[in-house]
């Protein structure tokens, strides 16, 4: 694997932000479900373990250790959004597979599975990093994330969506959803608050997913 920063079009001081729409834009161009490229599934590979790497302001830190410079990343308050995009039938070892999979469900909110009943409104994922001196007291953050919604002109139906313009025969549209998190003071690592509602509402028919605000203590 070349570096990490390439491999998903960045430069070495790339915000949060910028990793998370990177590799979000990257993983679906990749995904074996929706490319034909044989060396799909590796490069998919590739992309979750640079994304896992840099996401992180720890093991980023590291790596850009091991590349000979030092970095300020620090927690900023923004983590990685997490998504679930629907099954995958593309073959892979099955201990790698397990593997692979573990690190998307629990990381990336981005799972597959053999079954044909899995839904794209599961709850999102967002992370947030911060340093012990940072929730001393309790502190509201702004967060922004991406979530799919239904389209309003085709209204996501059968036979109807696959030929409208406004979603491009998708059926749902992006957008960009801001929200405040309340983090109360001393939580533990790994603390998480749900917000109901906020998730993915690609289908007028069923009710949207939720929103899982996880929060890593540095």
């Amino acid at each position: 694997m070349g570096c990490y920063y390439e491999l998903l079009g960045l430069s070495v001081d790339a915000t949060e932000e910028e990793i998370r729409r990177s590799f979000r834009r990257m993983a679906l161009r990749w995904h074996p479900d929706h490319c034909k490229d044989p060396e799909a599934t590796e490069r998919f590979k590739e992309l979750v373990k640079a994304y896992e790497t840099l996401i992180n302001p720890v093991t980023r830190e590291h790596y850009n250790r091991s590349l000979g410079y030092r970095s300020n990343v620090r927690g900023d308050g923004q983590g990685g959004k997490k998504r679930t995009i629907k099954g995958s039938s593309f073959p892979m070892e099955t201990h790698l597979e397990e593997t692979i999979r573990e690190r998307l469900k629990e990381y990336f909110g981005i799972s597959w599975g053999r079954g044909s009943n899995r839904h794209w409104w599961s709850n999102l994922r967002f992370d947030i990093y911060l340093t012990p001196e940072q929730i001393r007291e309790d502190r509201t953050e702004v967060i922004s994330y991406t979530r799919l919604v239904y389209c309003k002109i085709c209204m996501a139906k059968p036979g109807k969506f696959r030929d409208c313009n406004a979603c491009t025969g998708r059926g749902f549209v992006e957008e960009t959803y801001t929200m405040e998190v309340r983090i109360p003071a001393g939580c533990p690592d790994r603390y998480s608050i749900y917000y109901p509602g906020v998730g993915d509402f690609p289908s007028p028919d069923m009710p949207p997913g939720g929103l899982i605000v996880r929060i890593y203590v540095l």
